[in-house]
């Protein structure tokens, strides 16, 4: 880009020159289109007429700009304008600085329209081939011309995003609407017990809340409270033998069931990852709600939109 030290170096002992940086801070596009055009068309009523204003316009926005220059740009005559050394050398920085400038706000404009039809959605926890995955896939067919993004944070992090308008949707398992943040249950998820293959209860095809009474639990903290509630809705009021809440992912979570610490519960759909020494049992008659979440306050019409296709979405495993 062009700067004022350069042409003082490169100029000087020719009677013209730069005044410094503190010149240049006040310059507005529009003078340098007019010099541009008054450059091509070696006249300001010429470039006047190009770029439909008055030829008083042209003259005096150039005259502006060579005084805060400090430098001729032109040499005036009766029969027209010409380029001064120093006006050939600002034309040529001046028309990078206006191609850049031009191609910048080209890109501005595609990733604008880009991110207007941006969808986010946020998930806490592993996408999975059913329940959560399968919502997704037809989220996904529906949106049609909308690009989904999907990022996975804990719960509380999710929250906060949503909070701050940096996720448009989550889902969230046993959501509820709270202040500006509004909730659409989706579907309702069966819940599993998961055990190892040794355990006591192993050979039962289905389980009851008080099958589990004795059996100390083990919940990931990012799911406990949703698992927790499900229950207490369905009579449990927290009097189990023992409930941990550990800090760990689900593979962790499933692990620690593995190892013998304790029987866990989950949400079927995320019932993905295996070990050769748990299997998952069904938690009769329980389910969790699996809900959107979005504020109120988010105005994005891309939201809007995909909220409108909600009510249309068929739950996983329905066609």
């Amino acid at each position: 880009m062009f700067g004022p030290a350069q042409y003082e170096t490169d100029l000087d002992g020719r009677g013209l020159a730069w005044r410094g940086p503190d010149r240049l801070r006040g310059i507005k596009l529009h003078q340098v289109r007019y010099v541009v055009s008054a450059a091509e068309h070696r006249s300001f009523r010429q470039a006047a007429a190009a770029l439909h204003v008055e030829q008083s316009t042209v003259s005096r926005r150039v005259r502006d700009l060579e005084h805060q220059l400090g430098a001729a740009l032109f040499e005036r005559s009766a029969c027209g304008v010409r380029l001064t050394t120093i006006g050939e050398r600002f034309l040529v920085e001046a028309r990078a600085a206006m191609d850049q400038l031009e191609g910048a706000a080209g890109l501005a404009r595609e990733l604008g329209a880009a991110e207007a039809s941006r969808l986010r959605i946020g998930v806490s926890a592993p996408v999975g081939e059913g329940g959560l995955g399968d919502w997704l896939r037809r989220a996904f067919e529906a949106a049609g011309t909308l690009m989904v993004q999907v990022a996975e944070a804990s719960p509380a992090e999710l929250r906060r995003a949503l909070d701050l308008q940096a996720i448009d949707l989550i889902c969230e398992f046993g959501g509820r609407p709270q202040g500006h943040i509004k909730a659409h249950r989706l579907w309702r998820e069966p819940l599993m017990v998961l055990m190892r293959r040794d355990h006591v209860l192993a050979g039962c095809e289905s389980l009851a809340w008080a099958d589990l009474a004795d059996a100390p639990l083990i919940l990931a903290r990012d799911h406990a409270g949703a698992v927790e509630d499900a229950l207490q809705a369905r009579g449990y009021r927290g009097d189990h033998a023992e409930t941990r809440r550990e800090a760990v992912g689900l593979a962790t979570l499933v692990s620690l069931v593995a190892w013998g610490q304790g029987l866990t519960i989950l949400p079927a759909c995320l019932v993905g990852t295996s070990h050769p020494e748990v299997l998952a049992i069904p938690l009769e008659h329980e389910t969790i709600d699996v809900m959107a979440l979005w504020s109120s306050r988010n105005n994005r019409p891309v939201l809007a939109r995909f909220l409108r296709l909600l009510t249309r979405l068929d739950p996983p495993g329905r066609s």
